[in-house]
């Protein structure tokens, strides 16, 4: 987590929407926890794009903190998500689901189409 928020640092990037793919999750979850709650972290994080992020069960208890427009995003045919969409779409108070038709857990490279478009009417949603 720290080390996403130095690059972000170095790379001049002052607020950001986070997106993070299956084990990125790993890095991502971190860095909310140090934004939203422990404040370590001076990162503007305006939204946060989960998809099928690993590590959901470990901080679902404090989900529910991270306030900011959430994209829970998970393909149709992704076995996992059952398992972990629900804690999600329940746990952040600002979330929306997308679920990407004919796609599994790569759901951005299965079904690029469907992908771009779920993920540019959030985006323009919420900062156009």
């Amino acid at each position: 987590a720290t080390f996403v928020a130095r690059a972000l640092r170095i790379a001049g990037v002052h607020t950001a929407v986070i997106v993070a793919p299956s084990m990125s999750g790993g890095y991502a979850f971190p860095l909310l926890e140090q934004v939203f709650i422990k404040r370590t972290e001076k990162v503007d994080i305006r939204g946060f794009i989960p998809v099928a992020p690993v590590m959901v069960r470990k901080y679902a208890p404090m989900l529910h903190s991270f306030d900011v427009p959430a994209l829970v995003t998970y393909g149709r045919l992704d076995p996992l998500r059952r398992k972990d969409e629900e804690v999600l779409s329940n746990g952040l108070p600002l979330s929306e689901t997308l679920i990407v038709p004919d796609a599994g857990h790569p759901c951005y490279v299965d079904n690029t189409a469907a992908w771009h478009a779920g993920l540019s009417a959030f985006l323009d949603k919420h900062y156009a």
